[in-house]
């Protein structure tokens, strides 16, 4: 009888060890699927997100303009919630889904402003030409169709501010400081005299984690754009970009950013576009004085001048101005 009560005992005990064994394979079996479907999701996204942008920016020459309405029946919409962000650093740009692990793109020649991240289930997309003075590339701007933008103004930037425009598939509202009132997921961008405190900052984000602040110096010529860290608690420097009477794509691609390293490589290379054409354009200059050699074409004062403007882009009157060729003689561009 003992012997087959010690029997009985055993085969329970192996039942035990035996069942748990099971069960742990089935857990990790669960949990290997789970991060299986997850990774795969990562790649789709990435992949849906790379064809839908490059397809909508393809299908826009340079020069024009258009939008991509996440409500639209050609909407881009994941279905789930992926956290997409940009990480840009020696003027190289690469945009991801969740760690980035497996499912990253690495940018080409797209120039996107975007924030640095965002958990999103669809994506508003703008396509702007960005034009300085000659036709550069097509900036292209993504945010959350749930984000909502308010450009803060005070009597000096009034005129200015109310003057933008941005795409109207962005929920943007043009305010004074004592008409803001924060919602969750609000894009807040200063266009005051002076940006307010850290101080007032935590207390206007209040308990919203998904807030982020910008200011706009436009007294600054070129104008600069500095970014709040929370972890910092503290305004960044002043990153410059540049605009025109007729331009602002480069102004707007601060108030899609939030943070200064990714806004200022972003800058940087559209900059580095810009210099590649304008060497380009010097060298077309001087050919064209080889050829026409009218006088009153100034083709080699306006080479030297685009040979100069690689290196400051503050020339960009200049560079327009002599490109009003003379009667008679060709634009350079």
């Amino acid at each position: 009888m003992h012997k087959k009560g010690e029997g009985e005992q055993f085969n329970w005990i192996f039942v035990l060890v035996a069942g748990s064994i099971i069960l742990s394979f089935f857990v990790m079996f669960t949990f290997k699927y789970v991060e299986l479907q997850e990774k795969k999701q990562d790649v789709e996204a990435i992949r849906f997100f790379g064809g839908k942008v490059l397809a909508a920016s393809s299908k826009i020459d340079v020069g024009d303009s258009g939008a991509l309405d996440s409500d639209a029946e050609n909407g881009l919409r994941f279905g789930y919630s992926v956290l997409l962000g940009q990480l840009c650093t020696d003027n190289t740009s690469t945009v991801y889904v969740n760690k980035g692990d497996l499912a990253k793109y690495k940018l080409k020649d797209e120039v996107v402003f975007m924030p640095r991240e965002m958990q999103i289930n669809a994506l508003d997309i703008w396509i702007l030409p960005w034009k300085y003075p000659f036709q550069v590339t097509n900036f292209i701007y993504l945010a959350d169709p749930k984000t909502r933008f308010y450009l803060v103004k005070d009597a000096a930037s009034r005129d200015f501010v109310d003057a933008l425009e941005i795409n109207s598939i962005f929920n943007v509202t043009k305010v004074t400081k004592d008409q803001l009132r924060l919602t969750s997921k609000s894009k807040v961008i200063y266009f005051t005299s002076e940006p307010p405190s850290p101080v007032d900052l935590k207390l206007l984000k209040g308990t919203f984690t998904d807030v982020s602040f910008v200011s706009i110096n436009l007294r600054k010529k070129p104008m600069e754009a500095s970014f709040f860290d929370f972890q910092t608690s503290s305004w960044s420097s002043g990153t410059k970009f540049y605009v025109t009477e007729e331009d602002k794509a480069q102004l707007y691609g601060a108030i899609f950013s939030t943070t200064k390293l990714n806004f200022e490589c972003t800058i940087n290379r559209a900059i580095t576009k810009v210099k590649l054409l304008s060497s380009f354009y010097s060298e077309r200059a001087n050919l064209l004085g080889q050829i026409d050699t009218k006088e009153g074409c100034h083709y080699a004062e306006m080479s030297k001048t685009l040979l100069a403007y690689t290196k400051d882009l503050s020339l960009v009157d200049a560079v327009k101005q002599q490109n009003l060729a003379g009667a008679g003689c060709l634009w350079v561009f």
